[in-house]
């Protein structure tokens, strides 16, 4: 079995298709056809259902395609950390981040990460924590910077390690009505208008509280995947949002008020995520302490909406 029938494989499954796949791969169907025939002689078993508009896995397709990306992810892993000989002072990682930690302690602890080691190379992906772990899975990142606190369907996926805790709260700019107001309920602030976020840990958090207390989610007036972009919207407008607001001995904190709502106040967990079925790379490690120090020094292993002022 090569790892190229793999390969060719999994782009079948992910396309549901022989003939979309062998379009992609710029391959003649009746070739790609025989590859995933000789796959499936070499196995012993079918691994396709024939359906009247395309193929999807049977069990056996699931088992091979379950293992088919492990096989695959660590391969492409491996070839990356070859040239570093399991030295953290060299070889490439990939590592994925939200906004939190690209506008926060992650620029510093890459300086200091390469200064330290001068033969590393690191490329730095943003991205929401929605789409991060999927990245993972597939290998095209090494580590993500993300919320910890995951959901089932990743369940024994991967390894977290905590590195930093923050208060999720609403808000608004200075001046805002509400910011005027003293222990609102959630219901009042239905009656405002909001812009929210896309794809966070926080936009499912908030429709978890909504849920609690049996109201319907929010239909926020403005959605953005960008967090500076949401914060700037904010910032200039009647909105309010849900999150974690910037730190508050920042310049962009100034803009902004707390708006007190015991109800919808949460908690969130972040730190480095690695797939639990694969060899960390070296780098990732020394990235990792490097961001310890870095959360620590500036005092954000939690950031606490009770030192802001309304």
């Amino acid at each position: 079995m090569e790892l190229r029938h793999l390969r060719l494989f999994l782009k079948v499954v992910e396309h549901g298709s022989i003939s979309a796949a062998a379009e992609e791969l710029d391959m003649p169907q009746p070739i790609l056809s025989r590859h995933i025939a000789r796959l499936e002689k070499e196995l012993s078993a079918k691994l396709l259902d024939r359906l009247p508009r395309g193929v999807r896995p049977n069990s056996n397709g699931e088992i091979l395609r379950n293992y088919a990306n492990s096989i695959d992810v660590n391969y492409r892993s491996a070839l990356r950390q070859i040239s570093s000989v399991q030295s953290a002072s060299a070889g490439q990682i990939n590592v994925g981040a939200g906004h939190s930690w690209l506008h926060g302690p992650l620029a510093v602890s890459v300086a200091r990460l390469i200064e330290r080691n001068p033969g590393a190379r690191i490329r730095i992906v943003a991205a929401a924590a929605d789409s991060l772990l999927p990245m993972l899975l597939r290998g095209d990142i090494d580590m993500a910077l993300a919320p910890t606190v995951l959901t089932e369907s990743y369940a024994g996926s991967f390894e977290c390690e905590s590195l930093q805790k923050t208060d999720l709260i609403v808000f608004a700019v200075k001046g805002h009505p509400a910011t005027r107001a003293r222990n609102l309920k959630i219901k009042d602030l239905t009656a405002f208008r909001w812009a929210l976020p896309r794809g966070t840990f926080g936009r499912r958090m908030l429709d978890r509280l909504f849920e609690r207390h049996d109201l319907p989610p929010l239909e926020p007036v403005i959605e953005v995947d960008d967090a500076s972009a949401l914060l700037d919207i904010v910032a200039n407008s009647d909105l309010l949002t849900f999150g974690a607001p910037p730190h508050p001995s920042s310049e962009d904190w100034k803009k902004f008020a707390q708006i007190g709502c015991r109800e919808l106040e949460a908690k969130r967990e972040a730190g480095a995520i690695y797939r639990k079925d694969s060899t960390v790379p070296p780098l990732c490690h020394a990235l990792t302490a490097e961001l310890r120090a870095a959360v620590t020094e500036s005092g954000l292993e939690w950031k606490s909406a009770t030192s802001r002022s309304h």
